[in-house]
Parts: structure tokens; sequence; C-alpha cells
């Protein structure tokens, strides 16, 4: 028994040992594997050891790397998810490379294990590179935002422009005044037309492209029903807008409509329909890609020096040839406000004088009353409303009357409105006896006859008579309440050797006669010289103008509306009529009523559309319809000629109030 334990013994050891030596071998087989040069150096069981601590310190860095590639994972996350992507293939190229350098160091000896460690604090250090990469990455994600959000302003510069006119810029014009008695209205005020069919109030709007815009109008309507209103946009009518009645005078509300403009300033027009004008309108908003606030003057040419080379050619040819050179900025020439063109050049009024504000009718008598001498230059300013109500006489270095503007007996004055503020109500300009006036940018509306309730200036809204010489009219707008000529007598009048006149760029309308020249058939000596060119004349009975004995000069100018006559040329008056526009008139030219001693008129490329009618009569011998020249007519000036079919264009854009 004890033998066979000793044998079980002996056999366990055996077995034992030989498990031994067989893991030892693969332990030494594996060793020459990962280290074959050490092997080779015959350093035995201390560089297996040695190799082993290497393994160990390769598991190491191994875990080093894994750790930091955790880092760098989290790192990702901050990015965005294709960013992970890259990441996690730029860390699996830094691990590959932090293998191979821990393998090249164990190759080398067991001296350099603590090389290895150092590369393996090195493989960290390229992680943390990685990590920056990763920043980077950030980096650029931010860089990507920005870019969307420059994209996303872009959308937003594509949207719609919207602005609003009130009383400033834009505001082209109102057929009445601009008021601030109610409540509720923004800005400074409101416009109130006048109680009148056609007054109406202007805007101007500059479009990038053409195409359709949005219209809004804040207004306020106290009376019992609608105030209608036609819209009209670059002078042809569009729409119908109706302004309903809100609860009273100071509750605003809107009304739209949708308009199309066409690339460059267009003139919109909203004008009453009836007799009781519009509603109370505060403001204009307009909405539409590429709009902007327009110039009332439009667009400023720098054409005119070489349009100002032709201008002396004064034959017809020429005037054809002026035409084509003159089109493309006749604004700058047509209506320019810098000198008047024609008989009256030459007119300085108050230049180089004093200017002072008047707000009254007795403010402006006292001004030019105030002065050192009759002939002093002085520049009046009107701003406010005119009437007779706050008109009296004054004493001083004039001559002046209650419930009328006298300018009599003096020189070198200068009557000029502020901005659309200088308004005359039912009070006239009386002209008498002076020379070197200018009067400029009013609105002079129902003056009426002596046989009314609020008489001036006989009916006159401009009256001038005996020896007044060197006048200047222009840019006004003059109109009355009716086509009758009971209440008016005429908008502009000139009398008894009234001579060396330019009445240039005004709006006159509604009224029972435009104005004449001489005082009866038996007339004036004939040297009355007078130029009329780019007015508008709308919605007159007669006399645009009646001319006795005068030497005149029409062009440019714009007749719509003439319903009984036009140009009356008699008791011999001769007059140049050229390049002018009409349209819905009746017998625009002749002579009337008058036979004895017709006028002599000399003609060229006026236009004359389909709406006008021509009818003789006893008393009426009317130009057309086959107009031709009865005479030759000179004038001793030079000037520009705007080719016919573009006056009405030019003329309802650049005549009236508020476009200086």
């Amino acid at each position: 028994m004890g033998i066979q334990r000793y044998m079980w013994m002996i056999l366990l050891l055996l077995f034992a040992w030989s498990c031994a030596e067989t893991g030892g071998q693969d332990a030494v087989t594996t060793d020459a594997d990962s280290d074959s040069d050490t092997d080779g150096d015959g350093d035995g069981d201390g560089d297996s050891d040695t190799d082993a601590d290497s393994d160990s310190d390769s598991d190491t860095d191994s875990d080093t790397d894994s750790d930091t590639d955790a880092d760098s994972d989290t790192d990702s996350d901050t990015d965005a998810d294709s960013d992970t992507d890259s990441d996690a293939d730029s860390d699996a190229d830094s691990d590959s490379d932090t293998d191979a350098d821990s393998d090249t160091d164990s190759d080398t000896d067991s001296d350099t294990d603590a090389d290895s460690d150092t590369d393996s604090d090195t493989d960290a250090d390229s992680d943390a590179d990685s990590d920056t990469d990763s920043d980077t990455d950030s980096d650029s994600d931010t860089d990507t935002d920005t870019d969307t959000d420059a994209d996303s302003d872009s959308d937003t510069d594509s949207d719609a422009d919207t602005f609003t006119i009130q009383e400033g810029d834009g505001l082209c014009g109102v057929d009445g005044t601009v008021d601030s008695n109610n409540t509720g209205f923004t800005g400074d005020g409101f416009a109130n037309t006048d109680n009148a069919a056609g007054a109406g109030i202007e805007w101007s709007v500059e479009a990038s492209t053409t195409g359709n815009y949005s219209l809004e109008w804040v207004y306020a309507n106290g009376s019992d029903g609608s105030r209608p209103g036609t819209l009209m946009v670059n002078s042809a009518t569009v729409a119908t807008v109706e302004f309903p009645a809100t609860a009273d005078w100071n509750s605003w509300e809107t009304v739209s409509e949708s308009v199309s403009l066409t690339a460059g300033t267009n003139l919109i027009r909203l004008e009453s329909t009836a007799g009781d004008g519009l509603a109370n309108i505060d403001s204009l908003t307009v909405s539409g890609v590429g709009v902007a606030v327009g110039a009332c003057d439009g667009d400023t040419d720098t054409d005119s020096d070489t349009d100002s080379d032709t201008d002396s050619d004064t034959d017809s040819d020429t005037d054809a040839d002026s035409d084509s050179d003159s089109d493309s900025d006749s604004d700058g020439l047509a209506c320019s406000t810098a000198v008047p063109v024609g008989f009256g050049a030459g007119v300085t009024g108050g230049q180089g004088g004093q200017v002072v504000t008047a707000s009254t009718g007795t403010e402006i008598h006292a001004a030019i009353c105030n002065r050192a001498a009759d002939d002093t230059p002085l520049i009046i300013m009107v701003d406010g409303t005119i009437t007779p109500g706050n008109t009296t006489k004054q004493s001083g270095s004039c001559n002046t009357a209650d419930g009328v503007i006298e300018l009599k007996e003096i020189s070198n004055i200068s009557l000029i409105g502020v901005g659309t503020n200088g308004v005359l109500d039912q009070i006239g300009v009386h002209i008498r006896s002076s020379s070197n006036i200018i009067v400029q940018n009013l609105t002079i509306k129902n003056v009426r006859k002596e046989n009314t309730t609020t008489p001036s200036n006989g009916g006159d809204a401009i009256g001038m008579e005996s020896n007044v010489s060197q006048i200047w009219i222009d840019h006004n707008l003059i109109y009355g309440s009716t086509t009758e000529g009971e209440e008016h007598d005429g908008l502009i009048d000139m009398k008894a050797n009234t001579t060396d006149v330019t009445v240039s760029c005004n709006h006159m309308h509604t009224g029972g006669r435009g104005g004449l020249v001489g005082s009866n058939d038996d007339g004036d000596d004939g040297s009355t010289r007078i130029t009329w060119h780019h007015n508008w004349y709308r919605n007159l009975n007669s006399r645009t103008n009646l001319v006795r004995e005068a030497h005149g000069h029409y062009f440019n100018n714009y007749y719509s509306q003439i319903l009984s006559t036009g140009i009356n040329c008699r008791n011999g008056a001769s007059l140049r009529i050229e390049n002018n526009y009409f349209t819905e008139a009746r017998n625009p030219l002749g002579t009337f009523f008058y036979l004895e001693n017709p006028g002599t008129y000399e003609v060229h490329d006026n236009y004359f559309d389909a709406s006008v009618v021509w009818e003789a009569a006893d008393d009426q011998i009317p130009a057309g319809p086959n107009v031709q020249s009865t005479g030759s007519v000179s004038v001793p000036y030079s000037y520009v000629l705007d080719a016919a079919e573009d006056v009405p264009t030019i003329v309802t854009t650049y005549a009236g109030v508020g476009v200086i």
C-alpha cells in the first residue's frame, strides 16, 4: 500500500513536470515570435521577462489610446453626426500609427521599454491632437451655421418692401389743404381736398421693376355716405376706390387697391368723383418688391448743356430735331424753376432780397409795406392758408387793400408757396402798374365775383392790368368750383397793356374761363407779348385763352375736357402754336364770337386725338378738322420742344404745386 502510494505520487510529479515543460516552451515560442531580435542576442529568460513587461506596456498604451478615443468620441458628440463619422476614421488611423510605434520600440531591446512608456504618453498626446482636430470640426460646424444664416437673410431681402407717405417726401400735391384740426391721425396732419369734383391728391412712387403693387390709404369720412375717388396711375384711370363712411371725422379706417406700376417714377392721383370731395386722407402705404418714395419732380438729368446748344434754332425743322433731343430729359428743361423761358425771360422777382415767411394776407402786405422802397427786392414765402378774413390793408412802401393780395405800383417781388402749404382760398392776386413779379407754387382756388357772398379781385384768381410788365406765373394750381361763368371770372387775366409775361407749368381746372389777353375788342396797342408753355388746362368751358391783338406763343400745353372753345385767336392777335396736345375738346382752336378782325396763327405738330370735336357756327370759325396755318408768326427767343405725344405725361407729372 505504501509502495503503491509512492508510485502514484511519482506519476503525478512526472505529469506536472511534463505540463510545466510544455507551457514554458510555448512561452519561449511566443517570446521568439514577438521579439526575435532579442532572442538572437541570447538574452534568454531575462529578455523574455522584459518582453513580457513590454507587452504589458503595450497593453497599457492600448488602454490609454482606447480611453483617449472615448474622449474623442465625446468631442464628436458635440459635432454634427457627419463629423462623428469623420472623427471615428481619424481616431482609427491614429491608433494604428500608435500601435506600430509601440511594436518598433519593443523590437529594439529591453532598455527601450521606458521609451515605449514614453511613446505611450506620446500616443496620448497624439490622441489629444486628434481631439484638437475634433475642435476644428466644431469650428467648421459654426461656419456652416453662419452660411445658413446668410441664406436666411437673403430670403428675407426678397420679401416685399413697404413704406408710408404722409406730409413729406412723396406727397406731390393736394387740391385743398393739409389740416390738423381733427384727432387720431398720424404725422403732421391729413390731406383735406376741396369739396369739388376733380379735387385730388397726388403721390410719387419709384418702382424698381414693372409689376403689381399694393396701395393702402388710412382715411376718415364723417359724412353720411361713401366718397369714391378715381385712381389714376401716370394719367391713366385704373380703378374707382370707395371710401365708406366712418363713425366720425376722428375715426380712421383703411382701404386698399392693387395696381400695376411701371419701372421708374409713377405719379399716383386719387381724384374725387363727386362735388363733396374725397375723404380725409392720413397716409398712403405702398407695398411691393423694390418700391421707394418717388421724387415729385422726377429724375435729374445732366444733358441740359447738350439740349441748350440746340435751343437757338427756332425754325420748324430744328424744332423737330429738338424734340428728339429733349424728350429724354424734358423735366430738366420744360418746367425748370431756374429762369423763365419766352417773353418773360429776364424776370428775377425778389432775387437777392430779404426772405420772409407769411401765413396770413396781412403778413404778406406788411412785408411789402415794410421795405425801404417800393422797388426793394423781397421774397415772400407763403406757409399757410390766406383768406379774405385774414387779409387787411397795410401802409408804407405799398398800396394795399382788404380782401385781396394787392401788388400795386411796386416791383421786384417773389410770392412763393412753401411745399404744398401756400394756399389762397377765395382770395385773388391783383397785379397793377407793377413789374418784375414772380407768382410761384401757390394753390389759388374759388375766387368769386362781386355778385357772390365772398367776392375778391372781380372773380379773377390772378389779374394783371394797367401797364404791367415782366411777370412770371409758374407752377401754380388754380381752380374754381364750377364751369359756369356766373360765379368765377378768369383764372389768369391780362388786360390794359400787360406785356412780357411767361405762364408756365400751371395746372388750371374747373372754371368757366381760363383767361384772356386784352381788355376788349377795341383792344390794346398790339405790343402785348405772352408765352404759355407746359400748362394743363382741364375741365374748362372756354378761353384757353381768348387773345386780342397780342403776340403770343403756345407750346407743349395739355388741353383736356374743353367744353365750348379753346384758344380763341381774334382781333388781330398773332399766335405761334406748336406741339400741344388736345383731348376731349370742342373747337380747341379758331376764331370765335367776334369775326370782324380774325387773328393769325401758325401751327406745327400739334396733336388732336379722336375725341376732339370741330363744330362751325355763324359766330364760330374752328381751325379744324384740317388744321392749317393762316399766316406766319415767329418769336425772338430760343426754346426746346417736347414731342406732342409726350406732353400729357410730362405736364401731368411736372405742372402744378409741390414739384419745385
